[in-house]
């Protein structure tokens, strides 16, 4: 590790909004959710939580988040510091004094103090006992850390490999009785549908909620601000996080309860062609109830209007906008329109959650429940302060073994479509608390969410 110079001075210039004194959030309350990343992931162009590949080379840590994380630009800029990285590096298992962290990174102690403030400000560092010493708040790992996770992820990604392999024939023919089936086969779906909706969304996002599961340790925790999130930082091992792992995965997306839009794709990937983020964008300017207008049917201008219930002018203007993406979001056939890319009716999405979560619950208690266990007690016997990395490390070995297998398509080959993995569904799909605590029969109650995997 570079220690740099003694004289090093942070940058907290930057950091934080112009006059922000205090956290805050603007508009709906934000989520951002990473599955897996080799280099991190946060949001390209929606100027609010950053999903990126960071190819910069001179960093020490990289970050995973996990939940509802808010002022997260603020966060993500926080900690792309180097120095700030180094300070939550020396602060990982051991409480320290600022003057101990100023000795240990040869970083001046007054710059130590300021950036000790800011990450204390966001929750990321606590001050500790004894007085005057400072601890993460947050997990991070070293390099010798991960490796152990790795290991032990493998073992249990083996475990779910095999349910997911035995699963497979089944949820294909539920699938295959899905409306949205004559139109798109199986290979075509075999990701979004085992990977994206089951193995990420009923595993992760749902059975661990429901009464009969839930237990607080293999939740997010739950933060001051009352929300659940994690920040997890990983010494990098020659810029990955994980070495052991060939392919990485996220899961991006928005949704309310009248339905949702998500990318399930690979960090590796090149996305060459444009929109960079359908999934949100889907969401604005009338583009959404134009395509759930789609679901399923061929229709007219005219027919859109109706169903969408949009003047003539603004779907005339996303037809245009939609349809020269490349390849397009709707085709032309003749007078009428189709979706290029699967949308789940209610009728699909329900079929397919009954028997996600039918899956999930043998995941769930074959992988997530002694999977913790064994994490908690090898992050006791290695000293840890917090507890190994593991569920989405797991599922991410198993993926990776039904790829090699055929069971699952491997990534596209760059440059890859800005549709690969794009689906979309209508009507609310509960997930965290929603699984047990609907608000007046929707599930949506905060508005439109914005989920990064």
């Amino acid at each position: 590790m570079d220690s740099g110079d003694k004289n090093d001075k942070l940058s907290l210039a930057g950091w934080l909004p112009e006059n922000e004194t205090t956290p805050r959030i603007d508009g709906p309350a934000q989520f951002l959710r990473v599955s897996r990343v080799r280099i991190h992931m946060r949001n390209p162009d929606s100027g609010k939580c950053r999903l990126r590949r960071d190819l910069a080379m001179n960093r020490l840590l990289e970050f995973r988040i996990h939940g509802s994380v808010p002022h997260c630009e603020a966060v993500n800029k926080l900690t792309d510091d180097l120095s700030v990285q180094k300070v939550l590096f020396a602060i990982r298992n051991v409480p320290k004094t600022a003057g101990q962290i100023a000795d240990e990174i040869h970083v001046d102690k007054e710059s130590v103090q300021d950036a000790l403030t800011q990450l204390q400000r966001y929750h990321l560092a606590a001050q500790a006992a004894p007085e005057g010493t400072w601890e993460a708040r947050i997990g991070v790992f070293s390099k010798e850390d991960v490796q152990v996770a790795q290991e032990l992820g493998k073992k249990y990604g083996d475990i779910e490999a095999a349910i997911l392999r035995e699963a497979a024939p089944a949820v294909r023919d539920v699938f295959e009785g899905c409306a949205v089936a004559k139109k798109y086969p199986w290979k075509a779906m075999s990701n979004i549908i085992l990977a994206g909706l089951i193995a990420d969304f009923c595993v992760l996002d749902r059975v661990p909620f429901r009464a009969e599961y839930r237990v607080e340790s293999l939740l997010p925790p739950r933060q001051p601000d009352g929300t659940r999130w994690e920040y997890t930082g990983f010494e990098l091992d020659e810029g990955k996080i994980y070495p052991m792992l060939e392919w990485t995965f996220y899961h991006n997306g928005h949704n309310d309860s009248r339905g949702g839009f998500h990318r399930w794709g690979c960090n590796e990937e090149d996305r060459a062609t444009r929109p960079n983020q359908p999934e949100v964008l889907f969401f604005f300017g009338g583009a959404r109830e134009i395509l759930i207008s789609l679901c399923g049917v061929a229709l007219t201008v005219e027919g859109i209007c109706q169903r969408a219930k949009l003047p003539r002018e603004v779907v005339e203007g996303q037809i245009e906008e939609l349809g020269g993406f490349d390849p397009p979001a709707i085709v032309a056939d003749g007078e009428q329109f189709n979706l290029n890319f699967p949308i789940l009716s209610r009728n699909d999405l329900a079929a397919l959650l009954a028997k996600g979560d039918e899956v999930a619950e043998i995941v769930h208690n074959q992988v997530t429940i002694p999977y913790q266990s064994e994490r908690e007690q090898i992050s006791k016997e290695r000293g840890l302060r917090a507890i190994l990395p593991g569920n989405v490390l797991a599922r991410e070995f198993a993926l990776q073994s039904l790829i090699e297998e055929g069971i699952l398509s491997p990534p596209p080959v760059a440059p890859a479509p800005w549709n690969a993995g794009v689906w979309g569904w209508l009507g609310p799909l509960p997930m965290w608390e929603e699984v047990t605590q609907p608000v007046d029969g929707d599930c949506r109650p905060l508005g439109p969410r914005q989920w990064c995997k």
